[in-house]
């Protein structure tokens, strides 16, 4: 059976790479409207990636809108239609990426954790959580998985403990009764013992208590009436409760109990710090690779999520002299590592605009020729752009700081930009048809 390293849609070239899977084998069968393709070693890469058979295998009937079913009698995990190998390992590295490996480290070493209705990832080797993405069809079919996997577990637990209760029920009444006789001398003993012992503590009061004389002449504390010893008792009552408060509140000043209040970490305090240290390492000469290691180093020790990366890296990196020192074009080959998504071009659009709108008002004029500079990178597309002109996905994005006004005036200043993509569009549209 080949081999290959567990990679997602990077590809991991290291020989020495430890973590390994087989390589997919798919077999067609059938024909006709009956054809399916039954994945050979399911069950094998299944067990390489640490996740259910089933699982892997109903992600194919998602990605590839077909039917798919695993039966785990047979352990044949077939999805209707035919697919080459191939093109089925193209999917299993989609899935891997998703559903297998950490965002932050990049390694096979998650578990799901749920917590209510979503999903993270809970990595082993960096600690990292981080969430599934739950846009995904296959994340009902996950959830569906743990919950009968729960209920099965609880259910497994209550026969248990049944089995065990019988079992000790059986034994207990096949021990021998113990002899009636024997049974009353022990009564017997017991009884003896116990009334010797208050014997015994009856006569010891007796020799060392006062006498009856003295008795008489003594008043005890505690039952003496009079104003002074009611004012005396009341005295030495407030003493022993303030003593045993003043005890109280010296053991909590010292003690730091650990709870989910004074643990919770202050994202914008860890936002700034991270920054902050970010920009030191910036005014340092290092390569791309190196700026990128350590932003994602910055954004796992502050324990921010992975999604905070492109906002810790825009807040150092750009300052006032954005276009004075050409900074987009600086550092352009590290956005376009974090910019990788639809999501992220929305999220660097709300960060441009409170950039120049808020930050640096003195910029807001200049807006749409950090968006052109920005678009010439290939960090926005077009889509994108007009998209967020339009105010299909601005509200959801855009920061609280920009107000209506503020918007109302930065879609304005974006118009011409937005003309002239649509204008280029066409243009070419015409040039392809001649």
């Amino acid at each position: 059976m080949s081999l290959m390293n567990i990679a997602g849609t990077q590809p991991v070239e290291d020989p020495e790479y430890r973590y390994k899977m087989p390589r997919l084998q798919a077999k067609i069968e059938g024909r006709g409207n009956g054809i399916k393709t039954l994945v050979v070693n399911c069950a094998d890469i299944a067990a390489s990636l640490h996740r259910s058979t089933a699982e892997v295998c109903k992600f194919f009937g998602c990605e590839l809108g077909a039917q798919s079913k695993y039966d785990d009698k047979t352990d044949r995990a077939i999805v209707n239609g035919a697919f080459e190998a191939a093109m089925m390992q193209q999917h299993l590295l989609k899935y891997i990426e998703g559903f297998v490996l950490c965002p932050a480290c990049r390694l096979p070493e998650t578990k799901y954790k749920f917590k209510g209705q979503l999903i993270f990832h809970k990595c082993y080797a960096c600690g990292a959580v981080e969430p599934v993405d739950m846009n995904h069809k296959l994340t009902t079919f996950i959830f569906k998985e743990h919950t009968a996997a729960k209920r099965s577990s609880k259910d497994d637990k209550k026969k248990k403990d049944k089995k065990d209760k019988k079992e000790k029920k059986s034994k207990k009444s096949q021990d021998e009764p113990e002899d009636e006789s024997s049974s009353k001398e022990k009564k017997e003993k017991r009884d003896k013992d116990k009334k010797d012992k208050k014997d015994k503590k009856r006569k010891h009061h007796k020799d060392n208590g006062p006498s009856g004389a003295d008795e008489d002449d003594e008043v005890v504390w505690h039952t003496d009436l009079s104003a002074e010893a009611v004012a005396a008792r009341a005295a030495e009552a407030e003493a022993i409760e303030a003593a045993a408060a003043a005890a109280v509140q010296a053991a909590a000043a010292e003690e730091v109990v650990a709870t989910l209040d004074n643990l919770q970490v202050d994202d914008e305090n860890a936002l700034d710090s991270a920054v902050s240290n970010l920009q030191r390492f910036l005014s340092e000469n290092h390569s791309e690779a190196e700026v990128f290691e350590e932003l994602c180093r910055q954004q796992t020790y502050s324990a921010l999520p992975i999604t905070d990366r492109l906002v810790i890296f825009f807040r150092s990196a750009f300052t006032e002299q954005v276009l004075a020192k050409n900074q987009v074009t600086k550092y352009a080959p590290v956005l376009e590592q974090i910019v990788d998504s639809q999501h992220a071009q929305y999220q660097l659009l709300a960060l441009v605009e409170h950039f120049c709108a808020v930050e640096h008002f003195a910029l807001l004029t200049s807006f749409p020729l950090l968006l052109k500079l920005l678009y010439d990178e290939d960090l926005l597309e077009e889509e994108c752009l007009v998209t967020w002109a339009n105010n299909g996905v601005r509200k959801e994005y855009a920061h609280w700081a920009i107000t209506d006004e503020l918007a109302a005036k930065l879609k304005t200043l974006m118009g011409p930009f937005i003309e002239w993509l649509e204008n280029a569009e066409e243009e070419s549209g015409d040039d392809s048809d001649d």
